[in-house]
């Protein structure tokens, strides 16, 4: 047992180490051609817009279910009511 919780964090550590590498690769790579920037820059534009698009549905839906959560906690008593209002806490800052 004691191994383990050595080994959690030199892992942890590993593993940053190598994503920082990694990462410090990719970044100083060469963007490309002229051509290639392009497309990239249009991929990245049409991604932006994918994503402005999905966090505001999903935004929609939390709200729902968030009032859906608040409703059964108002309608129940006692510790479920509390656990209930623990729930939608939680729900709403996850």
């Amino acid at each position: 047992m004691e191994t383990f919780l050595f080994l959690t964090p030199l892992a942890a550590i590993f593993a940053l180490v190598i994503a920082y590498v990694i990462a410090r690769t990719v970044l100083s790579a060469s963007r490309g051609s002229d051509r290639m920037i392009e497309i990239s820059d249009a991929v990245r534009q049409g991604a932006s817009a994918f994503m402005n698009r999905q966090y505001k549905t999903i935004s929609y839906v939390a709200i729902v279910i968030i009032v859906l959560f608040a409703i059964v906690a108002l309608t129940q008593s006692g510790d479920q009511a509390t656990t209930w209002w623990w729930i939608t806490i939680g729900f709403a800052v996850g």
